[in-house]
């Protein structure tokens, strides 16, 4: 069975969905942040759309994919980095994105990897530490403030009360600790079928049993769990990059299976990598067995239907 992705709609449809999903987590985000939120987002959306644009025009000699896809990357890509990131590091991460990861393949519908998650991941190897330096909501000045992520590396309880987790107000990338918000885009998205939630819940649940049953806070396995889970950028991605039409699966089987993949990895990097966060490369590292999973789920429907015909 093929997965929830709405084929009685264009690509651009689709991606609307996902852009009007997004908008949800911006006004929470401008309420810690600042009106710069706003100037950062469109920053990175002028910059994918300016990339993709003259690549096509240079190696094509015209527009071949008119797909709005470029503004959801930028979207992304601004949701995902502090709120007082250096702005080389947008013209990094959209170049990446585009020129490394979108265009070299083909366009929208063809690429692999998931664009934003390139781009993100060459700039936080490059920049370890400012990629992680974040500030305190409702302050203008990033600084080396800890984190839930940081805490739970060191072992200790978080200090940030779990309401306040909960609703953003915690250091952290710009849309990415909205929980409250991120799960209405959630519930939008779904009610749109706009993406596949098998992915989004298989993924979530392995990362909830990684935690309960290794809990980074000793003997506080509930608490271990929240935390995991409403830090960093795992549930952001968890909606809004793992299930990318795209580079997602389209067999439930499949899916279901990438989202445990996916969650193994995110924890093993959260646990053994040396940066705080690892989400990113654990989905590059789940996208590229997404086409070993559905081939071998399309052999095996071949088959069965086969066996039920004789």
């Amino acid at each position: 069975m093929a997965y929830i992705y709405n084929k009685n709609k264009n690509q651009n449809e689709n991606i609307s969905d996902l852009l009007i999903a997004l908008l949800f987590i911006l006004p929470l985000a401008v309420i810690y942040y600042g009106f710069n939120v706003i100037f950062r987002c469109g920053f990175a959306v002028l910059l994918c759309c300016f990339f993709d644009f003259y690549v096509q025009k240079l190696f094509f000699g015209s527009i071949r994919d008119k797909s709005i896809s470029p503004v959801a990357t930028g979207l992304i890509i601004a949701f995902l980095l502090p709120s007082g990131a250096s702005f080389w590091f947008y013209v990094l991460a959209c170049l990446v994105a585009i020129f490394v990861s979108r265009l070299p393949f083909g366009g929208y519908s063809n690429n692999i990897f998931n664009p934003a998650a390139v781009g993100l991941s060459f700039v936080a190897i490059s920049f370890k530490v400012s990629f992680f330096n974040y500030s305190l909501p409702l302050k203008n000045e990033a600084s080396a403030v800890s984190t839930i992520l940081s805490s739970l590396k060191d072992g200790a309880e978080p200090v940030i009360e779990k309401f306040h987790a909960f609703i953003g107000n915690q250091p952290g990338a710009i849309g990415c600790t909205q929980i409250l918000m991120i799960c209405v885009s959630l519930a939008f998205l779904i009610y749109k079928k706009a993406i596949a939630p098998k992915i989004t819940f298989s993924f979530l649940g392995t990362c909830a049993l990684i935690s309960f049953l290794l809990p980074r806070i000793p003997e506080q396995r509930l608490n271990s769990v929240f935390y995991e889970l409403c830090s960093g950028m795992l549930f952001f991605a968890a909606v809004f990059m793992l299930t990318d039409p795209v580079t997602a699966p389209k067999f439930t089987q499949s899916q279901i299976i990438y989202g445990i993949f996916a969650g193994i990895l995110t924890m093993i990097f959260r646990y053994k990598g040396e940066l705080e966060e690892g989400m990113l490369f654990a989905m590059l590292l789940a996208n590229a067995v997404v086409a070993i999973l559905d081939g071998f789920f399309k052999r095996y429907l071949k088959i069965k239907k086969r066996t039920a015909e004789n």
